[in-house]
């Protein structure tokens, strides 16, 4: 195999499956939130929990009712953010990638160059539809393919770094999608 060919394929390999590491890290987080928010919202206005709680402690009635307003933020919360719409989405790109992971890898050493410029087409179709990237979660999924990819000594030259506020930010900030009218 030529070695210009070799290397296309592996940096296509490589962006494929950075892609889906970041899809799957957002179906996560996702997931994660949508749980959090149901057993909050289930806790927090059940009518069992409301009566013993003025039972045991009369004194936290008021932190109770104040309480019970969260749920109330966090489906409001939820219907603006679109989390669940927005975690099927992620599940959907993570689906395309991993399917066209095994297409490269079907194609082993011996891909010709029209297959893998079809195939570096049909990973860019995949890219156009994404919503924006959050470029810090963009980094971390970067920075697990490299480990998962190369050995330890070429970490040092490839691995980007991370501030900690980076980490934090990137699990839970993406643009939203915002259209634009113009009217006249």
């Amino acid at each position: 195999m030529d070695e210009a060919i070799w290397g296309r394929r592996h940096e296509l390999l490589f962006n494929v499956r950075r892609s889906r590491r970041y899809h799957l890290w957002r179906v996560r987080l996702l997931h994660r939130w949508n749980t959090f928010r149901m057993v909050f919202f289930l806790v927090t206005t059940s009518v069992v929990a409301t009566t013993l709680i003025g039972e045991v402690a009369p004194d936290m009635q008021d932190l109770w009712k104040r309480l019970s307003l969260v749920p109330a933020l966090l489906a409001a919360l939820d219907i603006v953010l679109r989390s669940g719409d927005r975690e099927s989405e992620h599940r959907s790109f993570a689906r395309s990638f991993v399917s066209l992971e095994g297409s490269v890898m079907r194609e082993g050493f011996g891909i010709s160059e029209e297959r893998l410029a079809e195939l570096e087409a049909e990973y860019l179709e995949i890219e156009v539809n994404e919503p924006p990237i959050s470029p810090l979660l963009n980094r971390i999924c970067y920075n697990e393919e490299v480990r998962a990819s190369y050995s330890e000594e070429e970490w040092g030259a490839l691995l980007k770094p991370i501030p900690l506020e980076g980490w934090l930010l990137s699990l839970w900030y993406q643009m939203p999608r915002v259209k634009v009218r113009i009217s006249s």
